[in-house]
């Protein structure tokens, strides 16, 4: 039997496509807590409403998954711009930056950038004056019973509204991030640190390396641990210390004994990892041999394999690593690869 979603899209009913729209709003809230925590932002709040939205999802109340992937992204906003108010509270700072700095501040803060630099550093005062320190609790709204009640909204519009505060909570971030100025040394335990449960990563290298080693870090957890290898497992147990019984040798060889292995069928994959994340839904799943299973079964069914594992992992607190060497594919077979996976480029 060939699998449905091997075989290219099905028709989807209203209430699947609704599933989906909500699905992809907590996948953007997972990867901008991650953008937020590579920046050095204080992540802590916003993984804990961002696992609620998935575990309402999961459950199917909608109407709560939304409300929380929205209070999540609101949340890295507000812990963005408590940090850069803290820096603009230090005396003499607004002083240092220059006129076109001054402007820009003036924007993000939501304020008018036209004026005198006396006029600009005035303003941006006033507005971080009103921004709480960390630390502090931000003003309480008034009691509900004193407030008009609020006007009926659709679940539509509230996906509408959870897209646009995406958008500007990823312009926030990216104008946080600073650029890379080369290769940082690997240390496995730090960046097992960064990574974010229930999100599916690409890693990116010329050969699977730092993803075994990934794999061990996040192992640390306490997490169980699952691995689909295109290498021998005795040699990545020799190299990487690896307990082998979590491994599976991908493989067209029937090679019996000690060693399980399973064939390049996207069928027989998908049913063994489902079968881990079902019976540990805090787990870690590796992935290795990309290129072999789209050199035997082509890039399209692959992505469409690789697409549901994301959406499957993405409800559960587990956790997909999926090796890749860039350079085996075409560009723009890379760029969507991307855009499903969140890419950790260690070339």
């Amino acid at each position: 039997m060939t699998l449905p979603f091997l075989t290219g899209p099905s028709v989807m009913n209203e209430d699947d496509i609704e599933f989906i729209q909500i699905l992809n709003i907590i996948k953007r809230g997972q990867k901008l807590v991650v953008q937020a925590k590579n920046s050095g932002l204080d992540t802590k709040q916003a993984e804990e409403l961002i696992n609620e939205a998935k575990y309402a999802l999961k459950i199917n109340n909608r109407e709560t998954a939304i409300e929380y992937a929205k209070k999540c992204m609101l949340e890295v906003i507000q812990t963005k711009r408590r940090k850069d108010s803290e820096e603009l509270r230090k005396e003499g700072a607004l002083d240092k930056l220059t006129k076109v700095e001054l402007r820009k501040k003036c924007v993000d803060l939501g304020v008018d950038p036209v004026g005198l630099k006396e006029e600009l550093i005035e303003r941006i005062k006033a507005k971080i004056s009103e921004i709480s320190p960390p630390g502090e609790e931000t003003p309480k709204a008034a009691p509900e019973s004193a407030q008009e009640p609020p006007p009926e909204i659709t679940l539509e519009k509230k996906v509408e509204e959870d897209i646009k505060i995406a958008k500007q909570a990823e312009e926030e971030i990216r104008s946080e991030t600073p650029p890379q100025t080369g290769p940082k040394p690997f240390d496995a335990d730090v960046e097992a640190s960064k990574v974010i449960t229930g999100l599916s990563y690409l890693i990116e290298e010329q050969r699977a390396d730092k993803i075994y080693k990934l794999f061990n870090a996040l192992k640390k957890e306490d997490k169980v641990g699952f691995a689909i290898s295109r290498a021998n497992p005795k040699l990545i147990q020799r190299q990487y210390k690896v307990d082998i019984t979590e491994f599976m040798w991908l493989t067209d060889r029937d090679l019996g004994g000690e060693l399980r292995s399973v064939p390049p069928s996207l069928e027989s994959i998908i049913y063994f990892i489902e079968e881990f994340i079902d019976k540990y839904p805090d787990g870690v799943v590796l992935l290795d041999g990309l290129e072999y299973l789209i050199g035997n079964n082509t890039f399209n069914p692959v992505i469409r394999f690789l697409r549901r594992l994301v959406d499957k992992i993405s409800t559960t607190q587990c956790i997909l690593l999926v090796s890749l060497a860039p350079e085996t594919l075409d560009q723009s077979q890379v760029m969507l690869l991307e855009k499903d996976l969140y890419p950790l480029n260690y070339s």
